[in-house]
């Protein structure tokens, strides 16, 4: 991606001489102006787009959850209401819940130091998982059985997308609001839109969210 950017540079310069020396001299008095940001997204959307294996061994019953973090200090507002979501997933259906961090990024040592938090502080939201998966550190997940899938927000949809096919089920987005509309038109806006035209059954986080 580098070397094309060069590239691109080059021909411009040749096609329209002056074009990068009024471009350095834009950045300096705006800095970031002339900076593509969306290319920064390419690297994590392949990963969030990437597909993953399920293996499928035992005969137990629970569901995958993909969720794009688990850090204590964001949890509020779409995070609490999931967590209670959850909560009345696992009294009703009595099977074990399988946390998947889907994030780019993440490493153990941080997602254990964030678990130790939560065993203290919301011991209720640690104990509500069986077992825990970093998707950096594998895309291969097993399971213990017939397990469902539950998808937290766009950013997860896909990889959530190809477990549920997988295991032959239809995944559970639960909606906390229409995402595309955080982002202006790009790449994030359709690659969330994208998520949303994905097979689901639909949890919304309110009724007037449905309506």
């Amino acid at each position: 991606a580098f070397e094309k950017e060069k590239e691109d540079s080059k021909r411009l310069e040749r096609e329209h001489p002056g074009t990068m020396q009024k471009t350095r001299q834009l950045e300096q008095r705006v800095p970031g102006l002339s900076h593509a940001i969306e290319i920064d997204y390419v690297l994590q959307l392949d990963f969030l787009m990437e597909a993953i294996t399920i293996e499928k061994r035992g005969s137990g019953k629970g569901y995958l959850v993909f969720v794009p973090y688990f850090d204590p200090e964001i949890f509020f507002g779409g995070y609490l209401a999931f967590f209670k979501f959850l909560k009345i997933v696992k009294r009703l259906q009595q099977g074990e819940l399988k946390l998947i961090l889907v994030r780019k990024n993440q490493t153990r040592e941080h997602f254990e130091a964030n678990l130790k938090i939560v065993r203290q502080e919301s011991p209720d939201l640690a104990e509500l998982f069986s077992s825990y998966h970093i998707l950096q550190e594998s895309r291969r997940i097993e399971v213990g059985g017939d397990y469902g899938v539950i998808s937290f927000c766009a950013e997860t949809h896909f990889v959530a997308s190809y477990a549920a096919k997988q295991l032959n089920v239809s995944p559970v987005f639960f909606i906390q609001d229409y995402e595309p509309d955080f982002h202006p038109a790009g790449t994030l806006r359709t690659f969330k839109q994208s998520a949303f035209n994905l097979p689901h059954v639909a949890i919304y986080n309110s009724r007037k969210l449905y309506e």
